[in-house]
C-alpha cells in the first residue's frame, strides 16, 4: 500500500509533489503519469495474478526515480526508491511464471 501512498499526492496535486515536478522541469502532466502508474501498480501488486506483471513495471518507474533523484533533484532520497525496486524486484522473480505464462 506503500506505492498507492505514494501516487495519491501526485494525482490530488499534493504542493510537495507538484514542486518536485516543477523542479524536475517535466511540467505536471508527467506528476499524473507517475500517480496513475503508481496506484494501478500498487493494486495490481495486491491482484495475485496481476502481481509479478505490476512489479516488473514498478521496478522500472522505481528506475526513473532514482534516476531523477539523482540526476535532477537535490532532496538525497535517492536510496529509497532504490530499496522499493529491489523488494518489487524480488516480487517480480518470484512470480515471474505469471508474468508470461507457459
Amino acid at each position: 500500500m506503500f506505492i498507492v501512498g505514494s501516487g495519491a499526492p501526485k494525482l490530488f496535486g499534493e504542493a510537495y509533489a507538484v514542486q518536485i515536478f516543477a523542479d524536475l522541469g517535466t511540467g505536471q502532466w508527467l506528476r499524473y503519469v507517475v500517480g496513475v502508474l503508481e496506484v494501478a501498480g500498487g493494486i495490481g501488486l495486491l491482484v495475485p495474478r496481476l502481481a509479478g506483471l505490476a512489479a516488473a513495471c514498478l521496478v522500472a518507474l522505481m528506475v526513473g526515480a532514482t534516476g531523477a533523484q539523482l540526476f535532477f533533484l537535490s532532496e538525497g532520497f535517492w536510496y529509497t526508491p532504490v530499496i522499493l525496486g529491489v523488494l518489487l524486484g524480488i516480487v517480480a522473480w518470484v512470480r515471474r511464471g505469471e508474468i508470461v505464462p507457459r
